[in-house]
């Protein structure tokens, strides 16, 4: 269950994500290519077999009372459907487990931790039901052989443990080393055709992990909305509610994936990124209009940003990476332990060793513009007796006032 991040203390999509790139980037520079394919699970909570969920609580060495609990609470359930006021005749529901609790997802967790265990080859991680399957390896030839191999063992797992996942929606990436034409893969007894980017928990991932894509195509044309939403909410909701309002429905939209997608200047002689000074510019939109203010005013972003309480999209970006970082540090069982673990000191400058600063890896270009190699380096400009900060509390104020010291 190493690999699955949903409803997991210190887990979430953003640490899904980031030891997903972690992993295909690492591959990259070791000069391998890396196929992937995404699985889309229909109604995953729906469909678990009670009693094989008991029998995989016996085998995981849940007492005999908790397994009989477990029984209990899952089974016997009645449901009936209403349309107005009418209703159906209440029916028993065999399967599943409750939508709603807060123990269904720890359950559907269970249910599928042993899934690793059915590949040979391939790489698992997910997040509740979202999975994804890697396999890197030296030549493309060698990549599709395992991943379909592995892909036929996946789809015997889903079908043993009552789990539907249609070939049709599976998705199929392929990061390469060297150009080459688009691939196929059989997948059961559907053959799918590579895409060159696809949704991943809500991020537009390529096959280059560059995010213009995601930010030109799907986060600005959506911001655009919520600001338009933004205005016609203006003439019937008070002026003081507007900035919360403009918090909650762009500045949310911006910050979700901000980590992964999100680039940051550690001084004003950075470059900005063209798609990042498009999207700054849309968050100035909102920023203006929760503030009742025109372009033709010129009032300052530095000034927008103190009215609004709302951050920069630079400065979004280094805390959420900053966040990332510590929490891989300080969380037990942290996805990312393994990513932003100290490395071995031989090679180090000895100011470094001193400073206790962590170590990119990163050779290549998409590398360095990815997440591990960004938030290393904004974690080794924190004053090192500041990184040592172990409670949650004083860190997140240590943070804030870092980023508050970055341009922009």
């Amino acid at each position: 269950m190493h690999n699955f991040n949903g409803f997991r203390k210190g887990r979430s999509t953003t640490t899904a994500l980031a030891s997903m790139i972690a992993e295909w980037s690492q591959s990259y520079d070791a000069n391998m290519n890396t196929g992937i394919l995404l699985w889309d699970l229909s109604s995953a909570f729906d469909t678990i077999d009670i009693d094989v969920f008991c029998e995989k609580l016996v085998l995981f060495g849940v007492a005999h009372n908790s397994v009989s609990w477990f029984r209990s609470f899952l089974t016997n359930r009645k449901q009936i459907v209403e349309v107005g006021k009418g209703g159906s005749k209440p029916i028993y529901v065999s399967t599943g487990c409750p939508q709603g609790s807060l123990l269904s997802p720890l359950i559907f967790l269970i249910y599928i931790a042993d899934m690793e265990l059915w590949v040979n080859h391939a790489s698992v991680r997910g997040y509740a039901d979202d999975t994804a399957t890697s396999v890197c390896a030296r030549t493309e030839e060698e990549v599709i052989s395992m991943l379909e191999a592995d892909a036929t063992r996946i789809l015997k797992y889903m079908a043993s443990n009552s789990l539907s996942a249609s070939p049709k929606k599976t998705g199929f990436l392929f990061i390469r080393t060297k150009r080459s034409e688009s691939k196929t893969i059989q997948v059961g007894e559907e053959v799918v055709m590579e895409q060159d980017h696809h949704k991943i928990l809500g991020i537009s991932v390529n096959n280059t992990l560059s995010w213009n894509d995601h930010i030109t195509d799907e986060l600005i044309p959506s911001v655009n909305r919520r600001i338009g939403s933004l205005r016609r909410i203006s003439q019937h909701v008070p002026m003081t509610y507007l900035p919360q309002i403009a918090s909650a429905i762009v500045g949310s939209k911006i910050r979700y994936g901000v980590a992964i997608y999100g680039s940051v200047r550690l001084s004003t002689n950075d470059p900005i990124q063209n798609h990042h000074r498009s999207l700054q510019v849309a968050l100035n939109n909102a920023m203006r209009v929760a503030m009742g203010r025109r372009r033709s005013e010129r009032v300052p972003i530095t000034e927008l940003c103190k009215l609004t309480k709302m951050q920069s999209l630079n400065r979004m970006s280094a805390e959420e990476k900053l966040s990332l970082v510590w929490c891989a540090q300080n969380v037990p069982s942290s996805p990312l332990a393994d990513v932003f673990q100290k490395p071995t000191r031989e090679k180090m400058p000895s100011r470094a060793i001193a400073r206790e600063d962590l170590v990119s890896s990163a050779k290549s270009e998409l590398s360095r513009r990815n997440v591990v190699h960004q938030a290393v380096r904004v974690w080794n400009n924190v004053d090192p007796a500041h990184r040592k900060i172990e409670k949650k509390a004083s860190v997140k104020k240590m943070i804030r006032s870092f980023v508050n010291a970055l341009p922009l």
